[in-house]
């Protein structure tokens, strides 16, 4: 199942006019997504996403990362104390994290990700290939000339 909110932000074929980029926040937390820890917090994200708070989410997600691993902070209880705090206070969100709804699908994601060999954020593909992180990423003049060299205007 595909997080509501998230399939929001996704554009349509018809508000594009020359080429279509999609950009999917969808690789989190899901790095190791058997973990304890990140599939829930993937979840929570993806709960978020259906309240209209994605962005707000994953940021409040980035800037309370416990100070190790495995440190038991991040339970669904702080992740809906979490929510609460940037303004989600419905009881679907609460039943969202605690039911695990987006957990399967967080699983997925991981999973196609780890085959398409995209294991780091950002990972940005242009005709299948990736881009050089090292180089292309942080200079917006590189970023640009590696979209024009693809065929992207």
């Amino acid at each position: 199942m595909f997080p509501a909110g998230l399939k929001r932000a996704l554009p349509s074929r018809a508000q594009v006019s020359r080429w279509t980029v999609y950009a999917l926040f969808a690789g989190l937390f899901i790095t190791f997504p058997t973990a304890v820890v990140t599939a829930p917090a993937a979840n929570a994200a993806a709960c978020s996403a259906d309240e209209n708070r994605f962005v707000a989410m994953n940021l409040a997600l980035f800037q309370n990362q416990p100070s190790g691993e495995n440190t038991g902070k991040w339970q669904n209880p702080f992740f809906i104390e979490l929510g609460k705090s940037i303004g989600i206070n419905s009881t679907t969100f609460e039943s969202c994290v605690n039911d695990g709804k987006y957990v399967d699908w967080t699983t997925n994601v991981a999973s196609a990700s780890a085959k398409a060999d995209v294991n780091s954020t950002p990972t940005v593909l242009i005709n299948g290939k990736p881009l050089d992180r090292n180089t292309q990423y942080g200079d917006p003049a590189n970023f640009k000339a590696a979209l024009e060299a693809a065929g992207v205007k």
